[in-house]
Parts: structure tokens; C-alpha cells; sequence
């Protein structure tokens, strides 16, 4: 079983507290977490992503383990 990334709960626990209820973000949603631009977000293809058609959304939990795998890279 792959160990946890270091700060993933409490990442995953602060987007729950801004969204709760919600399992998926917008992009717009996904930059005021992130405090970037909706441009950066679209442009950055390492942010885990779902498509749904048209509709493009980020897994809360997918954005969580990618924000803490790359707090660690900085």
C-alpha cells in the first residue's frame, strides 16, 4: 500500500471546509484554492482532471494529493 503524502489531509480537509459537499471543482473554483488564474489552472496539464463532455472538473481528493506531491518538489 503507497504511503500517504505528508500534508494531504489536512490539504484535502481545508478544500472541504471552503466546498463542503462537493467531490469536484471547477476551474474557477480550482484557482481560488489555488490563488492563480482559471488560465493557469486550464494551461497546467499536471492538475488531475475530470471530462465530462463539455465540462472539465477537478476531483477534490486528486487536487489535494497533487498540491501535497508538489509542495514536496518545491
Amino acid at each position: 500500500m503507497a504511503r500517504e503524502l505528508e500534508g494531504y489531509r489536512d490539504l484535502l480537509a481545508r478544500i472541504y471546509e471552503m466546498f463542503p459537499g462537493r467531490l469536484a471543482l471547477t476551474r474557477e473554483e480550482t484557482a481560488q484554492v489555488l490563488g492563480i488564474s482559471e488560465k493557469s489552472v486550464q494551461r497546467n496539464a499536471t492538475i488531475p482532471t475530470v471530462k465530462m463532455g463539455h465540462l472539465v472538473r477537478v476531483p477534490i481528493d486528486g487536487l489535494a494529493r497533487w498540491m501535497a506531491r508538489e509542495s514536496r518538489v518545491c
